[in-house]
């Protein structure tokens, strides 16, 4: 598909090149740069595409076009959606030799990702040392980390009803993205933003670049984060299945304060999900029970969205 195919198909808005005033850098999305931007009094985020750049690292550029369509389409389905951030349409400037491409999203109010807010120094204590083998003062959360450099013991303290809120909007997230049709493809903490509502934060989905639409797609798709991606993504498979696991991979996370991926495969880095999990409790509650299920390593014993959110508010956490 070249440049004209892709607009004679997209079904989102054209936004004028010239009219689009390109503002700071917010971060890294996926495969290009995200910038704050504004057209007339209205705010949007932007990630922006330079097709050189693009080509020198991934593939023709009618791949590239190929990729933006499939990725519009996926926009147009988020319209339905409160859970996910919006795409509203393009804008390019083709140049002699290259082409500027850009995405125009919604701008969310937050302050960075769900890694970022884990990680926050207001939700962890480092007032653990050892002394003759014992933590000094002793530790109250089970989640400790040892930090060699300084010899020092962090200790995981998010509040256990905080936890509950944020993997129940999370859970909710998945399944109403499922309903829409959509598979995200690449679900991990830093796609995941708490935003700042008027009465309270709301979990929103970011990054749909390795996203599927369900009827649309023939169950290919591409490898996603190490550690969060489950075992048929490595063989370039995908379904809703795929989401699950890494739903329980996030859950985990948010748990335990932290999985470290130093693994460079596959069973390496499952062994430091399990790590993880084995943090949370024993084998018979049926939190763990349901976290293993999630992480099964065949996608049609995994539960599903709706089935994860049923089985989560029974279980009793206190």
């Amino acid at each position: 598909m070249g440049l004209k195919e892709f607009i004679d198909s997209c079904p989102l808005n054209k936004y004028k090149y010239e009219e689009i005033l390109l503002g700071d850098k917010l971060g890294e999305g996926g495969q290009a740069p995200v910038y704050r931007c504004k057209i007339g009094d209205r705010e949007y985020a932007s990630k922006v595409y330079d097709t050189n750049e693009w080509c020198k690292t991934n593939d023709t550029i009618d791949h590239f076009f190929d990729m933006m369509a499939e990725g519009l389409q996926v926009g147009k389905k988020l319209e339905k959606s409160k859970m996910s951030m919006k795409t509203y349409g393009y804008s390019y400037y083709e140049g002699e030799d290259n082409i500027i491409f850009m995405i125009l999203m919604e701008l969310l109010v937050c302050d960075g990702d769900l890694s970022n807010y884990i990680a926050d120094s207001n939700r962890w204590w480092t007032a653990c040392y050892m002394k003759n083998n014992k933590l000094i003062p002793k530790a109250l959360t089970p989640y400790i980390y040892y930090n060699e450099d300084d010899d020092i013991h962090w200790c995981y303290r998010m509040p256990i009803n905080q936890k509950i809120r944020i993997v129940t909007s999370l859970i909710k997230s998945i399944k109403e993205l499922h309903c829409i049709g959509v598979i995200h493809g690449d679900l991990k903490t830093a796609n995941i933003v708490l935003e700042y509502g008027v009465k309270r934060q709301m979990i929103r989905l970011i990054d749909f670049d390795n996203s599927r639409i369900i009827d649309d797609y023939d169950g290919t798709g591409c490898p996603a984060t190490m550690g969060y991606c489950s075992p048929e993504q490595h063989n370039y498979e995908v379904s809703i299945k795929s989401d699950i696991y890494s739903l329980a991979v996030v859950i985990i996370e948010v748990w335990v304060g932290e999985i470290w991926y130093d693994g460079e495969s596959f069973s390496e880095c499952r062994k430091e999900v399990f790590d993880g999990l084995a943090k949370i409790g024993k084998k018979k509650s049926e939190f763990v029970r349901l976290l293993t299920e999630c992480l099964s390593l065949e996608s049609s014993e995994r539960p599903t969205a709706k089935e994860v959110l049923d089985r989560f508010y029974r279980i009793s956490f206190y």
